[in-house]
């Protein structure tokens, strides 16, 4: 067995114990089944059988690594794993965004074994990237959004650390990923996706680079995949959750709320009508924590930014195991903000 379990049909009780601080001998035992819709880690609630009631959590989530070899390659090559051992380990504890708290986290060197015992936040649910989400839920979304980049705009520090490093050799590995996988994206959506998007793609796909490599003023951590399906609603307290931090990085803050608001939003005419009010409502949660912003800035940024529900469904719909759920989610995932880069003309910006 490795050193770190690969899964909860590994986990000695023993293991759990030493994670959870609890005392050799307290936890008779524990079941388990999968949670949630990761597509290169798996998710698993562990209900825990103590024998003095007290003597650690009730339940507890569990991530571990994916047991599709495609899914795991991508997340070891890209860092995923260690992204997010990081963020709970370093960054987390400088913010108030609401995430799980964090019981224990393992990784391998090599970055492809990891475990993270996490809190259990039933009642919270997970949203449906499918059916996405109304402007009521984003707005206290976009508040958690403002909680995580506020202590963290234009702070210089953050560049020092090489988990959010986004180098000249990582954009260009993006951009050669997305030149790579573009041809194929667009023959398994040819009939799904409108020729305008299809069409749109095409010339995003000519500027990929200029996109890439830009380097705006306003820079801050940034989630870079706050979407639905990376939200638990409904919990306790009223707040939204936010998960999945493996793709974190540093970026313009504005590139969390336009994909949040561009990949959320079923309906266009919902999110044209609803867009500029729950920009409003983020920069309000700004500002009262204390953050300053150049408002033309932040709404061109929102523009060039569209685009990023679009690429990332591009990247990632070729990275991970294909999955009848996951083919439509991809497919929605690049409709809905290739529609709002459309009608915000986005890609004049570039």
């Amino acid at each position: 067995m490795s050193a770190i379990p690969q899964s909860p049909a590994e986990y000695p009780t023993s293991w759990l114990e030493e994670k959870l601080g609890a005392s050799r001998g307290s936890l008779r035992g524990f079941t388990y089944k999968p949670v949630g819709t990761g597509q290169v880690a798996d998710s698993y609630r562990l209900t825990l059988n103590w024998a003095e009631a007290g003597a650690g959590p009730a339940s507890i989530i569990v991530k571990c690594p994916s047991p599709d070899p495609t899914s795991r390659d991508t997340a070891v090559s890209g860092e995923l794993y260690a992204r997010e051992i990081f963020w709970y380990r370093t960054l987390a504890p400088q913010t108030d965004v609401r995430r799980p708290q964090c019981y224990a986290s393992e990784i391998s060197e090599d970055g492809a074994d990891f475990a993270l015992l996490l809190e259990d936040c039933a009642p919270a649910v997970q949203g449906d990237q499918l059916k996405g989400a109304g402007p009521g839920a984003l707005t206290l979304v976009l508040h958690e959004a403002a909680r995580l980049h506020a202590p963290f705009l234009r702070n210089p520090r953050i560049k020092s650390y090489p988990r959010l490093s986004y180098d000249k050799n990582n954009r260009t590995t993006r951009s050669e990923y997305f030149k790579l996988f573009w041809a194929e994206f667009k023959t398994r959506y040819a009939t799904r996706l409108d020729k305008a998007i299809l069409a749109m793609g095409d010339y995003f796909n000519r500027k990929i680079e200029v996109y890439l490599f830009r380097d705006p003023e306003n820079f801050t951590v940034t989630h870079n995949d706050m979407r639905v399906d990376n939200i638990l609603f409904d919990g306790l307290g009223g707040r939204p959750v936010l998960l999945d931090w493996q793709t974190l990085g540093i970026g313009h803050p504005m590139a969390d709320v336009s994909y949040l608001i561009g990949t959320s939003i079923a309906n266009p005419a919902t999110r044209r009508r609803e867009e500029k009010q729950l920009i409003d409502a983020y920069q309000k949660a700004l500002v009262s924590l204390g953050a300053q912003f150049d408002a033309d800035d932040f709404w061109r940024e929102y523009r060039i930014y569209a685009l990023a529900g679009f690429f990332m469904a591009v990247i990632s719909s070729m990275l991970v195991k294909r999955t009848e759920r996951g083919d439509e989610m991809f497919a929605v995932m690049a409709e809905r903000p290739a529609i709002q880069a459309l009608e915000l003309d986005s890609l004049s910006l570039l």
